[in-house]
């Protein structure tokens, strides 16, 4: 989830595919869906056309918190 916000966040307003990470970032295929579903469920990415904009001004920062929150209360 890291590496993968972390990337979203190098890609500023750029759109951006589930492709295009796994072959810009060289990450497994599934490695990225599940960060990207879980950046949707949090509302911290916006799909439109099938392209994915960050939603947010920090992407990183926020998934992590997300991530956090979530592993503290369940």
């Amino acid at each position: 989830l890291e590496r993968v916000a972390y990337a979203i966040d190098e890609a500023g307003d750029e759109a951006f595919t589930l492709e295009s990470l796994v072959q810009r970032e060289d990450l497994p295929f599934t490695q990225v869906a599940v960060a990207l579903a879980f950046l949707k469920e949090r509302s911290i990415l916006d799909t439109r056309y099938r392209r994915n904009y960050t939603a947010t001004d920090s992407t990183h920062l926020d998934a992590m918190t997300e991530y956090f929150a979530l592993a503290e209360n369940g």
